[in-house]
């Protein structure tokens, strides 16, 4: 790196004091090896788009990065040096600001025994449900492609979208603080801010890495983690930006980061984050370094939708490939023939019951009691799709809520299950012994699971 720092001081240094592009007096944190980072100077997060094109379109900077990989001996030195202009660290702008307004608000429709599914025609935004949450007074808000969120209150729905004067569309995620604020992650809009009277939209223009978010997440200190994604379908992504209340600051694969596509978040007991990237595997962030997971170190696919801790201690990994847990020391996987409906795992989440579900691309939900585990100790998993009750067979999200009901957010509609309580005792043989030989048995090894679990199991 010493030969990049000495090309870049001669030659590349000149041209971008000639563009306005000045050094900073600051030292960035660490990189990992091969990346030649350099802090500079702007007066907005607005001015990087414009720097990032002035760049591009410079015919002496494109003649100098050629020039630069020849000098250092690149295999390929007719593709020049890759680089990128991004923003760091920046105090977070203004945003744009609008008052909540009345939305538009529907009677929601009638239900139809335990099963209740609601569409369009029922008073929510939109068919594809992506997120859920519970916020305070025990309203429900889901979010919809293109059409931007919906609050139920128990009788009626109300939508807040562009439609209806809110800075709101493609809503990916919904995700409540330890404030109460809503946050919602727009794909291509960046992240909205719900105070309970106004909505704050922020964007790159504000500070965020990129406007396209996915995951979002709070930290033991308070702080929002906002994942982002591509645009355009690649893997190109912009990092994690977190957000102190005052200010952005992003770190990406240069910072060590797995990748710069990130579809989900979650912390652990330990205060460590958890970062599941697309292609790239799994990152662990202790708060300084990053350590990366990947098939190499026994993760299923390196493609990871989902991460959570649960609440025996477990860290569950959801990827392209299969389901992963991780006790602290190695992982150990489950695919496909261990009786879930689908290698590709969306989503994880787990009840007030201790139940963890796992949502599969185009293959319903999958429960798995930790109370039930085959012989020799894989768990259990029991399978819900349409022909269950569910609206679709692609769910994106469940949640229980307060009064313990259950929420599938699917493709084609937003699904309610009302368990009832058991009037009668159910029993079910655990064992059968035969030659001094215990063979173990599952309710799920019988057709009977769906039957014990409408009747609030």
């Amino acid at each position: 790196m010493v030969e990049a720092q000495a090309y870049y001081d001669q030659y590349l240094r000149t041209i971008l004091d000639r563009l306005g592009l000045k050094a900073s007096d600051r030292i960035g944190g660490p990189t990992v090896p091969g990346i030649l980072s350099q802090l500079i100077e702007l007066g907005s997060p607005s001015q990087v788009s414009v720097s990032r094109a002035s760049l591009t379109h410079d015919p002496f900077w494109k003649e100098q990065l050629a020039d630069m990989a020849t000098a250092l001996g690149l295999a390929k030195p007719e593709q020049g040096i890759k680089y990128c202009l991004r923003v760091y660290d920046a105090p977070a702008g203004e945003g744009r600001t609008v008052f909540t307004g009345s939305g538009k608000v529907v009677k929601a429709g009638e239900g139809v025994s335990r099963w209740h599914t609601f569409d369009v025609s029922s008073g929510l935004a939109g068919t594809r449900v992506r997120s859920i949450i519970q916020y305070n007074r025990g309203y429900l808000w889901f979010s919809s492609d293109n059409s931007g969120v919906s609050k139920y209150d128990g009788e009626t729905f109300t939508t807040f979208a562009e439609q209806t004067g809110q800075p709101i569309n493609l809503i990916k995620v919904v995700f409540r603080d330890s404030k109460d604020q809503l946050w919602f992650g727009s794909w291509g809009g960046g992240v909205i801010r719900y105070d309970g009277n106004l909505f704050t939209a922020y964007s790159s223009l504000d500070g965020l890495s990129n406007d396209w978010i996915s995951p979002i997440f709070e930290d033991q200190l308070g702080k929002i983690w906002f994942g982002t994604g591509d645009g355009l379908g690649g893997t190109a992504g912009g990092g994690v930006t977190v957000f102190d209340g005052e200010r952005f600051h992003t770190y990406t694969s240069e910072e060590g980061l797995a990748g710069d596509f990130n579809w989900f978040i979650e912390g652990d007991k330990e205060g460590n984050l958890w970062f599941g990237t697309r292609t790239g595997g799994a990152s662990r962030f202790d708060g300084s370094t990053f350590t990366t997971f990947t098939k190499d170190q026994g993760l299923a696919d390196n493609w990871v939708k989902a991460i959570l801790e649960s609440d025996d201690g477990y860290l569950w990994f959801g990827t392209r490939g299969g389901i992963s847990k991780l006790d602290g020391q190695k992982f150990k996987n489950f695919f496909k023939e261990h009786g879930f409906s689908d290698n590709w795992v969306e989503c994880i989440s787990q009840d007030r019951n201790g139940h963890l579900w796992f949502r599969m691309h185009g293959g319903g939900a999958s429960r798995q009691n930790p109370g039930l585990q085959k012989e020799d100790s894989s768990p259990i998993f029991q399978t819900l799709l349409s022909q269950d009750g569910l609206a679709g067979n692609t769910v994106g999200v469940v949640l229980q809520d307060r009064n313990r009901d259950l929420w599938f957010g699917t493709s084609r509609g937003l699904t309610l299950y009302h368990p009832q309580p058991v009037s009668h005792p159910i029993v079910l043989v655990d064992a059968v012994v035969a030659d001094q030989g215990a063979f173990r048995r599952s309710p799920c090894n019988s057709n009977d699971w769906s039957r014990n679990f409408r009747d609030g199991h």
